[in-house]
Protein backbone atom coordinates (compact mmCIF):
# COMPACT_ATOMS: atom_id res chain seq x y z
CA UNK A 1 0.00 0.00 0.00
CA UNK A 2 2.64 2.23 0.76
CA UNK A 3 3.41 2.27 -2.58
CA UNK A 4 0.07 3.23 -4.29
CA UNK A 5 0.15 6.65 -3.77
CA UNK A 6 3.67 7.63 -5.45
CA UNK A 7 2.72 5.53 -8.30
CA UNK A 8 -1.07 7.43 -8.63
CA UNK A 9 1.10 10.77 -7.97
CA UNK A 10 3.75 9.82 -10.72
CA UNK A 11 0.79 9.19 -13.12
CA UNK A 12 -0.78 12.54 -12.35
CA UNK A 13 2.06 14.19 -13.03
CA UNK A 14 2.86 12.71 -16.72
CA UNK A 15 -0.51 13.04 -17.40
CA UNK A 16 -0.96 16.89 -16.56
CA UNK A 17 2.84 17.31 -18.07
CA UNK A 18 1.76 15.29 -21.54
CA UNK A 19 -1.37 17.44 -21.92
CA UNK A 20 0.55 20.70 -21.14
CA UNK A 21 3.33 19.46 -23.47
CA UNK A 22 1.06 18.25 -26.14
CA UNK A 23 -0.10 21.93 -26.91
CA UNK A 24 2.91 24.13 -25.91
CA UNK A 25 3.22 27.73 -26.65
CA UNK A 26 0.37 27.62 -29.28
CA UNK A 27 -3.17 29.20 -29.47
CA UNK A 28 -6.74 27.36 -29.61
CA UNK A 29 -6.73 29.33 -33.35
CA UNK A 30 -3.09 27.28 -34.18
CA UNK A 31 -4.39 24.19 -32.72
CA UNK A 32 -7.64 24.20 -34.49
CA UNK A 33 -6.11 25.75 -37.90
CA UNK A 34 -5.53 23.46 -40.60
CA UNK A 35 -2.41 21.74 -41.94
CA UNK A 36 -1.51 20.27 -45.45
CA UNK A 37 -0.44 16.93 -43.23
CA UNK A 38 -4.26 17.07 -42.18
CA UNK A 39 -5.27 15.10 -45.15
CA UNK A 40 -2.57 12.43 -45.15
CA UNK A 41 -5.08 10.12 -42.73
CA UNK A 42 -7.03 8.88 -45.35
CA UNK A 43 -8.53 5.83 -43.07
CA UNK A 44 -10.62 6.39 -40.36
CA UNK A 45 -11.25 4.21 -37.16
CA UNK A 46 -7.43 4.00 -35.79
CA UNK A 47 -6.54 5.96 -32.38
CA UNK A 48 -5.48 9.30 -33.18
CA UNK A 49 -3.16 11.60 -31.63
CA UNK A 50 -2.17 15.27 -32.69
CA UNK A 51 0.14 17.84 -30.62
CA UNK A 52 0.21 21.51 -31.66
CA UNK A 53 2.90 23.41 -30.51
CA UNK A 54 4.40 27.11 -31.60
CA UNK A 55 7.06 29.49 -30.44
CA UNK A 56 7.36 33.41 -31.73
CA UNK A 57 10.81 33.96 -33.00
CA UNK A 58 12.77 37.44 -33.76
CA UNK A 59 13.64 36.94 -37.41
CA UNK A 60 12.27 37.03 -40.76
CA UNK A 61 10.22 33.44 -41.78
CA UNK A 62 13.20 33.31 -44.76
CA UNK A 63 15.39 32.89 -42.27
CA UNK A 64 13.51 30.90 -39.96
CA UNK A 65 12.20 28.73 -43.26
CA UNK A 66 16.66 28.37 -44.06
CA UNK A 67 16.96 26.87 -40.26
CA UNK A 68 13.87 24.45 -40.62
CA UNK A 69 14.61 23.81 -43.80
CA UNK A 70 17.78 21.39 -42.95
CA UNK A 71 16.66 20.17 -39.83
CA UNK A 72 16.83 16.23 -40.14
CA UNK A 73 18.23 16.53 -43.54
CA UNK A 74 21.80 16.96 -42.29
CA UNK A 75 21.92 19.68 -39.55
CA UNK A 76 20.87 17.78 -36.79
CA UNK A 77 17.21 17.77 -34.74
CA UNK A 78 18.05 20.86 -32.48
CA UNK A 79 16.88 19.30 -29.22
CA UNK A 80 18.41 16.86 -26.97
CA UNK A 81 21.64 15.95 -29.17
CA UNK A 82 22.36 13.22 -26.30
CA UNK A 83 18.97 11.50 -27.38
CA UNK A 84 18.31 11.89 -30.38
CA UNK A 85 21.75 12.62 -32.36
CA UNK A 86 24.11 10.15 -31.03
CA UNK A 87 25.94 12.81 -29.10
CA UNK A 88 26.28 14.66 -32.65
CA UNK A 89 25.77 18.64 -31.42
CA UNK A 90 23.56 19.76 -34.36
CA UNK A 91 24.56 22.50 -36.45
CA UNK A 92 24.49 25.68 -34.84
CA UNK A 93 25.09 27.81 -38.80
CA UNK A 94 23.14 27.09 -42.46
CA UNK A 95 25.05 24.24 -43.51
CA UNK A 96 26.99 25.00 -47.13
CA UNK A 97 26.64 21.36 -48.61
CA UNK A 98 22.79 20.75 -47.84
CA UNK A 99 20.32 21.19 -50.77
CA UNK A 100 16.85 22.76 -50.57
CA UNK A 101 14.28 20.68 -49.54
CA UNK A 102 12.54 18.46 -52.08
CA UNK A 103 9.73 15.94 -52.12
CA UNK A 104 11.36 12.59 -52.58
CA UNK A 105 13.98 13.22 -49.49
CA UNK A 106 13.91 11.05 -46.76
CA UNK A 107 14.69 11.11 -43.41
CA UNK A 108 14.50 8.33 -40.37
CA UNK A 109 10.70 10.80 -39.36
CA UNK A 110 9.67 9.89 -42.94
CA UNK A 111 9.40 11.44 -46.52
CA UNK A 112 9.24 14.90 -47.14
CA UNK A 113 5.30 14.90 -49.25
CA UNK A 114 4.91 18.22 -49.37
CA UNK A 115 7.05 21.89 -49.56
CA UNK A 116 5.99 25.12 -49.88
CA UNK A 117 9.14 26.84 -50.14
CA UNK A 118 9.39 29.79 -47.29
CA UNK A 119 6.57 28.07 -45.70
CA UNK A 120 5.90 24.67 -44.99
CA UNK A 121 7.32 21.23 -44.96
CA UNK A 122 5.46 18.30 -44.49
CA UNK A 123 7.06 14.55 -43.52
CA UNK A 124 4.90 11.69 -43.74
CA UNK A 125 5.86 8.37 -42.29
CA UNK A 126 3.43 5.02 -43.12
CA UNK A 127 3.75 1.75 -42.08
CA UNK A 128 5.88 1.97 -39.18
CA UNK A 129 5.02 -1.62 -37.17
CA UNK A 130 4.11 -2.23 -33.51
CA UNK A 131 3.02 -5.71 -32.00
CA UNK A 132 0.28 -6.72 -33.62
CA UNK A 133 -0.84 -3.42 -35.30
CA UNK A 134 1.11 -0.35 -37.59
CA UNK A 135 1.08 3.28 -36.93
CA UNK A 136 1.45 6.44 -38.98
CA UNK A 137 2.88 9.80 -38.46
CA UNK A 138 2.78 13.35 -39.70
CA UNK A 139 5.67 15.98 -39.28
CA UNK A 140 4.02 19.00 -40.15
CA UNK A 141 6.21 22.23 -39.95
CA UNK A 142 4.85 25.92 -40.87
CA UNK A 143 5.98 29.95 -40.72
CA UNK A 144 4.06 33.00 -40.72
CA UNK A 145 5.12 36.59 -40.38
CA UNK A 146 3.80 38.01 -37.25
CA UNK A 147 4.72 41.69 -36.69
CA UNK A 148 8.23 41.84 -36.87
CA UNK A 149 8.80 38.49 -36.11
CA UNK A 150 8.04 34.88 -37.15
CA UNK A 151 5.79 32.64 -35.76
CA UNK A 152 6.59 29.10 -35.89
CA UNK A 153 4.16 25.96 -35.84
CA UNK A 154 4.99 22.20 -35.49
CA UNK A 155 2.72 19.74 -35.57
CA UNK A 156 2.83 16.18 -35.31
CA UNK A 157 -0.10 14.02 -35.64
CA UNK A 158 -0.07 10.25 -35.48
CA UNK A 159 -2.60 7.25 -35.44
CA UNK A 160 -1.97 3.51 -34.45
CA UNK A 161 -4.00 0.21 -34.29
CA UNK A 162 -3.82 -2.53 -32.95
CA UNK A 163 -3.75 -3.69 -29.18
CA UNK A 164 -1.34 -1.77 -27.96
CA UNK A 165 -2.22 1.42 -29.92
CA UNK A 166 -3.23 3.26 -26.95
CA UNK A 167 -0.52 2.47 -24.75
CA UNK A 168 2.12 3.20 -28.05
CA UNK A 169 0.47 6.23 -28.59
CA UNK A 170 0.14 7.71 -24.96
CA UNK A 171 4.22 7.36 -24.58
CA UNK A 172 4.49 8.72 -27.90
CA UNK A 173 2.72 11.35 -26.28
CA UNK A 174 4.69 11.97 -23.24
CA UNK A 175 7.86 11.42 -25.04
CA UNK A 176 7.50 13.79 -27.67
CA UNK A 177 6.49 16.56 -25.59
CA UNK A 178 9.68 16.48 -24.04
CA UNK A 179 11.98 16.16 -26.85
CA UNK A 180 9.26 19.22 -29.10
CA UNK A 181 9.54 21.61 -26.19
CA UNK A 182 13.40 21.39 -26.34
CA UNK A 183 13.55 21.71 -30.11
CA UNK A 184 11.39 24.87 -30.26
CA UNK A 185 13.44 26.13 -27.87
CA UNK A 186 16.76 25.73 -29.56
CA UNK A 187 15.43 26.54 -33.14
CA UNK A 188 14.91 30.05 -31.53
CA UNK A 189 18.47 30.56 -29.75
CA UNK A 190 20.02 29.49 -32.94
CA UNK A 191 18.29 31.45 -35.05
CA UNK A 192 17.95 34.73 -33.08
CA UNK A 193 21.98 34.44 -31.91
CA UNK A 194 23.44 33.07 -35.52
CA UNK A 195 21.14 34.73 -38.03
CA UNK A 196 22.48 33.95 -41.40
CA UNK A 197 26.25 33.02 -40.59
CA UNK A 198 27.60 30.18 -43.24
CA UNK A 199 30.07 28.92 -41.38
CA UNK A 200 30.66 28.20 -37.70
CA UNK A 201 34.59 29.01 -36.87
CA UNK A 202 34.27 27.00 -33.59
CA UNK A 203 32.89 23.75 -35.71
CA UNK A 204 34.27 24.27 -39.53
CA UNK A 205 32.41 21.95 -41.99
CA UNK A 206 35.01 18.89 -42.35
CA UNK A 207 32.78 17.82 -45.35
CA UNK A 208 31.90 14.88 -43.89
CA UNK A 209 28.42 14.18 -44.50
CA UNK A 210 27.77 12.78 -40.40
CA UNK A 211 28.98 15.92 -38.87
CA UNK A 212 26.27 17.24 -37.59
CA UNK A 213 23.75 14.30 -37.94
CA UNK A 214 24.04 10.78 -36.43
CA UNK A 215 21.10 9.73 -38.01
CA UNK A 216 20.73 8.75 -41.53
CA UNK A 217 18.69 10.75 -44.25
CA UNK A 218 19.03 10.83 -47.99
CA UNK A 219 18.21 13.31 -50.74
CA UNK A 220 16.15 12.74 -53.65
CA UNK A 221 19.01 12.56 -55.34
CA UNK A 222 19.99 9.60 -53.88
CA UNK A 223 22.76 11.25 -51.76
CA UNK A 224 22.95 9.49 -48.19
CA UNK A 225 23.82 11.70 -45.17
CA UNK A 226 23.94 10.92 -41.25
CA UNK A 227 26.05 7.68 -40.30
CA UNK A 228 23.59 4.86 -39.14
CA UNK A 229 20.06 3.54 -39.18
CA UNK A 230 19.74 4.26 -43.62
CA UNK A 231 17.62 1.31 -43.75
CA UNK A 232 14.69 2.97 -41.98
CA UNK A 233 15.28 6.01 -44.24
CA UNK A 234 15.29 3.89 -47.49
CA UNK A 235 12.21 2.05 -46.28
CA UNK A 236 10.39 5.50 -46.73
CA UNK A 237 11.99 5.93 -49.94
CA UNK A 238 10.96 2.69 -51.27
Amino acid sequence: MMFILPCILLISAAVLFTRWGCTWGSTKEEQQSALPGDDLFGVKGHRRIRMTRAISIEASPDLVWQWMAQMGRGAGWYSYDWIDNGGKTSAQHLVGWIPPPKVGDVSPIGRLEFVAPHRSLTWWANGLRIPGGNVRCVFDIHTRPEEAQTRLLIRISADASGPLSLLFLNAFRFGDSIMARKQLLVVKTRVERYRDRTLNPDRPESGKRDQYQWMASIYSSGEVVGKVGASLSRKWRL
